[in-house]
């Protein structure tokens, strides 16, 4: 109760421009070790057994299990999660995880896996009528009932003259569901396409991709569509014709925040990748400060992922991808900017690091560390995957956990400061107050992370022992006559 109370103090403390800005690595979460072989492109979270699925190239393990693993809350993998040996190739992953309603998509194919780890080859869209016009991996989303909306760019080589088409959906049991309309994408340069699809509200989506209209109507590399495929005229996309456009997030308010990539135009050939935000009607927001991701001064090619995690609290953003540069500014793979797009002191030094040297058997894409997606735990920490290998100088390979770090204001905010030594230790700690007001101090009370309390010291002798404490990190909370807290600092056991 003492360290809930701490916690709910700390947050009232915090303005809104500070939100989640301190974290520590959450140290109950079980660092997998050499897990993961290239990289971990998606996550979702479960709620209704607090288990995250992660979707990637796995390395080995027991039990094995390439491109899907379920993991607990602690990081731990969950051995009721049998995936189907069928699975050996986990390449198209990369354009392809969803969520459907009895389990997940994923791959290029978007084969159906179902919650116990089984693939049904029998709902496997049938794209046999249709050709790409530029073979690529087509982008999925599933809906409610688990139809498919899958985009690209079509021939539909059933119909006479061979329409095009950049959307087409599929029923659960994987056939097209052919009374949904001709969504036609149109570019006059080269040939366009849909490679992105967001859930806008329940009634309508967002496609992004390379074109500059929608059935003819004008929307620069993004529309707004209902369900059935009608065109919502009501928006038009007045962002840069640049190369290509995902759609990030879509806040409360209807206001888009899109991730705009470089090039694509003669007139701006060699744009930085930038992070715009339209109005719900396709307008950009003139209260958003556009951002420029870049990887050097001389390397423009950096960029976000095709998510970004926002806090209601606040209105912030945080966005990741793979980047060393936000609007010239030093930051290593992740960001947090305010409701304007201003960027915050969070992640300001380079806490993210690629080794190669360490992990050589991770394939070989890029030099600079990438996260590539990311999802809020209950807890109000953050469980990010993607490619890397350390954190702050700690070996992480791929996943990492943070949690809010309970002590970021602590020199600000409590009376009495309190000094651990040995800190990490084993069997005894020797604590000193520095108690400039003279309050009076009725107890030293220990407590784990999730707040509760493992061991209580009257305030009589300042040698503590600490024997007794499982290996782990704990807070130590000064307590006062009236069970205010006076002061708090981080206990490390080995």
């Amino acid at each position: 109760m003492l360290l809930r109370n701490l916690i709910f103090f700390v947050t009232l403390l915090l303005t809104p421009n500070l939100w989640g800005q301190a974290f520590i690595v959450d140290p109950d979460f079980a660092e997998l070790g050499n897990r993961y072989y290239s990289s971990i492109i998606g996550i979702e979270y479960e709620p209704e057994t607090d288990t995250y699925m992660l979707a990637g190239t796995f390395a080995g393990g027991t039990p094995f299990t390439p491109c899907l693993n379920r993991i607990n809350d602690l990081g731990v993998d969950d051995f009721f999660w049998n995936p189907d040996p069928d699975i050996v190739n986990c390449d198209g992953i990369n354009f392809n995880f969803f969520p459907t309603p009895i389990g997940y998509r994923f791959n290029g194919n978007m084969a159906q896996i179902t919650d116990g780890g089984s693939i049904s080859q029998a709902n496997i869209p049938d794209f046999s009528a249709t050709e790409q016009i530029v073979v690529s991996a087509p982008y999925g989303w599933a809906n409610e009932n688990g139809a498919i909306y899958a985009g690209s760019n079509w021939r539909l080589l059933e119909e006479e003259g061979q329409p095009e088409t950049g959307l087409i959906v599929f029923t659960p049991q994987g056939e097209r569901f052919e009374p949904f309309p001709l969504v036609r994408v149109g570019h006059p340069i080269f040939t366009a396409a849909i490679s992105d699809i967001y859930e806008y509200d329940e009634e309508r989506l967002m496609l992004g991709g390379s074109f500059d209209s929608l059935n003819g109507h004008l929307s620069i590399r993004m529309a707004r569509v209902f369900k059935n495929g009608v065109v919502d005229t009501s928006f038009s996309s007045q962002l840069e014709p640049h190369y290509r456009a995902f759609i990030l997030h879509v806040d409360s308010q209807g206001r888009i925040l899109v991730n705009h990539w470089e090039g694509g135009s003669e007139e701006t050939p060699n744009d930085d990748i930038e992070v715009w935000r339209l109005l719900p009607d396709g307008s950009l927001d003139p209260t958003w400060n556009t951002l420029d991701l870049a990887i050097s001064e001389e390397n423009t090619s950096g960029g976000s992922a095709r998510t970004t995690l926002y806090n209601e609290e606040d209105g912030s953003y945080y966005i990741y991808g793979r980047f060393n540069l936000v609007n010239g500014v030093p930051r290593s793979s992740i960001c947090q900017v305010d409701s304007s797009g201003n960027l915050l002191d969070t992640f300001d030094d380079f806490p993210f690091l690629l080794d190669e040297e360490s992990q050589p058997q991770l394939t070989s894409f890029y030099d600079d560390p990438a996260l590539l997606d990311a999802v809020k735990t209950p807890d109000g920490g953050l469980l990010i995957g993607g490619r890397f290998t350390h954190y702050q100088g700690e070996p992480y390979l791929n996943l990492i956990k943070l949690i809010p770090d309970p002590l970021s204001v602590n020199d600000r905010d409590f009376p009495i400061k309190a000094k651990i030594y040995p800190n990490p230790a084993r069997d005894q700690v020797r604590v000193e107050l520095s108690n400039p007001q003279q309050l009076q101090v009725q107890a030293v009370v220990i407590s784990d992370l999730s707040g509760r309390t493992v061991s209580t010291f009257p305030w009589q002798n300042n040698v503590l022992n600490v024997s007794g404490l499982a290996s782990g990190m704990y807070l130590l909370q000064v307590v006062g006559a009236t069970n205010s807290i006076l002061g708090v600092q981080r206990l490390v056991i080995e």
